[in-house]
C-alpha cells in the first residue's frame, strides 16, 4: 500500500496529490481511506489527517480524482470490514452488523444502494473490490448512465 498523504515540501502547495497523474491521484487518495478503515468519526479531523484545510478540500481532492464523496467511501470501506469479519467467521452479515453496533437493515441496504449487488455476490470480494465497485457506481450516476 502506497503511503498517507502529505503536503509537498512547497508551504504554498495546499494539495498534496496535484501533481500526480490522475489516476496515481485516485489510487493515493484511495489508498488513505482504504488504510485508515478506522479513521472516519469525523470528515474533518480525516482531512486535516492528510494534510488538507477541511472536509471541503478533502472532498474536491476527491471529486477531482473522479471519486465519490468521503461519506460514501466511508461507508463502503465500514461496510467491507463487515463482509470480511462475516467471511472469516462464516457466518451471516446481520450477525456481523449487530456485533459491530450496526442495525443489519442499513447494512443490507447500503451495501445494495453503494454497489448495486446483494450482500452473497459480495462475500468473497476483497475491500478494494468493493470499494472499485462502489467508485463504478457513483460514476455511473455522475454521467446519467
Amino acid at each position: 500500500m502506497q503511503p498517507p498523504l502529505r503536503r509537498g515540501s512547497d508551504p504554498n502547495d495546499s494539495d498534496p496529490g496535484r501533481n500526480q497523474p490522475d489516476e496515481n491521484r485516485r489510487s493515493s487518495l484511495l489508498a488513505a481511506v482504504l488504510a485508515n478503515p478506522h479513521a472516519f468519526h469525523s470528515a474533518d479531523g480525516f482531512a486535516r489527517k492528510l494534510g488538507l484545510r477541511n472536509r471541503h478540500h478533502l472532498n474536491r481532492l476527491l471529486r477531482e480524482a473522479g471519486l465519490p464523496p468521503f461519506r460514501t467511501l466511508a461507508t463502503a470501506v465500514r461496510l467491507t470490514s463487515l463482509l470480511a469479519d462475516a467471511g472469516a467467521i462464516r457466518g451471516s452479515l446481520c450477525s456481523a452488523s449487530q456485533r459491530a453496533g450496526f442495525d443489519p437493515a442499513w447494512v443490507y441496504r447500503s451495501l445494495k444502494r453503494l454497489t448495486g449487488r446483494g450482500w452473497k455476490e459480495l462475500r468473497g470480494l476483497s475491500s478494494y473490490e468493493v470499494v472499485r465497485m462502489t467508485c463504478a457506481r457513483c460514476d455511473r450516476a455522475r454521467s446519467g448512465d
